[in-house]
């Protein structure tokens, strides 16, 4: 999956927390992060040491694989949305949405981006 993929960018959003972005750029040299969290943009390089690490983890997360949606049938007060999207280098792209339901393998995907950045973190909320 990540031999030609370009970026990633995440979306989390909820209408009454606010939204969250994230973006991951891979460049043969440079994976770079830039979030919105909390209310800045922080870009922050990895290192070559570094890039071959995130990118293993990011393959065995196997987001490829996934569904396209994940949206719940129950009613929601506080519906809490999230689009990911994967851009590659011959400018296809894969996008995966949910509402409040989301990939058995989502804490893993939370638990590798927190390394990164603190987009999953309830207080990084744009207002």
């Amino acid at each position: 999956m990540t031999n030609n993929l370009k970026s990633i960018s995440i979306f989390l959003g909820n209408p009454f927390k606010g939204i969250k972005k994230l973006l991951i750029t891979i460049e043969e040299n440079q994976i770079t992060i830039k979030d919105n969290c909390p209310h800045k943009i922080y870009t922050s390089p990895l290192e070559n040491e570094y890039i071959d690490k995130f990118l293993e983890g990011l393959n065995d997360l196997n987001i490829q694989n996934w569904n396209t949606n994940y949206i719940t049938t129950e009613k929601v007060l506080d519906p809490d949305s999230w689009t990911i999207t994967l851009n590659y280098q011959d400018s296809s792209q894969k996008e995966y949405h949910g509402v409040n339901l989301y990939p058995d393998n989502w804490n893993n995907l939370k638990d590798f981006i927190s390394q990164y950045s603190n987009i999953f973190q309830e207080e990084a909320y744009e207002e």
